[in-house]
């Protein structure tokens, strides 16, 4: 897929940019978006159980993740009345990072709170990537219009719009197929991530 968007035109934006811009478009999209992540640490900053984590407070990370997120589940509820969701392909390589394992965790509430998550080990997308390159960090909305999301040092900086529908839709297509191999993130959560001890921040 890496080998596929590098032969799409796009635009790119920085990050307050790129937020309004998706914000926008959400509103016209009537099918699910979907979302890929397949590094395997990134900064939150900002987010008070990534801060947490961060600085050492594993129980404490974990805490603030369990608690309730309005935010999350208005943004999620509205979506559903607009005829959408959010459906998100995380890429876990083995051993997991530290940051992977308290990702994990808050996508487990995540899911609970009505984002359809799935996972995929980095063996099972291995031959998918040595055909069409890394799986980039994605959000598509509909077939004609896609972001990839950018970053610098983990943390994001803004993203490229794509609105090739050709490209797009041949991107989405990729991803829905890779959904329809992953793993629900509670049987993946209670058998990859539950036995593991507190992690070295």
């Amino acid at each position: 897929m890496r080998r596929l968007i590098d032969e799409l035109a796009g635009v790119r934006l920085g990050l307050a940019a790129y937020e309004s811009d998706f914000y926008r478009a959400v509103e016209r999209i009537h099918e699910p978006v979907l979302k890929t992540e397949r590094r395997q640490t990134f900064q939150e900053l900002g987010n008070p159980s990534w801060d947490a984590f961060a600085e050492g407070r594993w129980q404490d990370a974990l805490e603030i993740a369990a608690g309730p997120d309005d935010e999350l589940k208005a943004f999620l509820r509205h979506l559903g009345e607009i005829g959408s969701c959010l459906r998100r392909l995380r890429v876990a390589e083995s051993p997991l990072t530290p940051y992977l394992q308290w990702e994990l965790h808050l996508l487990r509430h995540r899911a609970r709170a009505g984002e359809d998550v799935k996972v995929l080990s980095a063996e099972q997308i291995r031959e998918f990537e040595a055909e069409w390159g890394t799986l980039p960090e994605l959000m598509i909305l509909g077939d004609a219009l896609m972001y990839e999301v950018l970053y610098e040092e983990d943390l994001a900086v803004g993203a490229v719009r794509f609105e090739r529908a050709d490209g797009v839709a041949v991107c989405r297509e990729q991803v829905l197929g890779l959904l329809d191999k992953a793993e629900d993130i509670e049987a993946f959560f209670d058998r990859e991530v539950q036995p593991l001890p507190a992690p070295r921040s």
